[in-house]
């Protein structure tokens, strides 16, 4: 004698399983993978602090090829449509602004250095299209 019905294979009558919901097109979970965008935030955070630290250091123009690549590629491989663009964009935005600010630039210079980065994130995929058919 078994202790479930689900477990007696000798038995004609199978146990019927709970219906599949489908999800409809439009419904896609903003965040399926929640640790992606709090991962990248923090990276891109990083990325960019120790871009401004080292060029001050020896007096070179800063570049964040660095930050500004991770955000692109995690943005191409992860983009489920506008509201999740809308957020993993707000969320880089905010890393950058975060890694400008600890880096010791002032507020209002680093919201201008936050938009030009965003600006340039975003065009980034448009201008090239060879990145976006190897990565999106």
């Amino acid at each position: 004698m078994t202790m479930s019905p689900a477990l007696d294979v000798k038995s004609e009558v199978r146990p019927q399983g709970a219906p599949a919901v489908a999800l409809e097109a439009g419904r896609i979970d903003l965040f399926a993978h929640p640790m992606v965008p709090v991962v990248t935030a923090l990276a891109v955070a990083i990325l960019v602090a120790l871009a401004v630290g080292y060029a001050r250091t020896s007096g070179l123009i800063v570049g964040l090829w660095a930050a500004g690549g991770v955000a692109v590629a995690v943005w191409l491989r992860t983009s489920r449509g506008r509201r999740h663009d809308l957020a993993l964009g707000s969320i880089l935005a905010g890393s950058i602004l975060i890694g400008e600010i600890v880096a010791g630039n002032p507020p209002a210079l680093s919201m201008l250095f936050t938009a030009t980065n965003m600006v340039e994130i975003d065009v980034t995929p448009v201008s090239h299209p060879a990145i976006t058919r190897v990565l999106g």
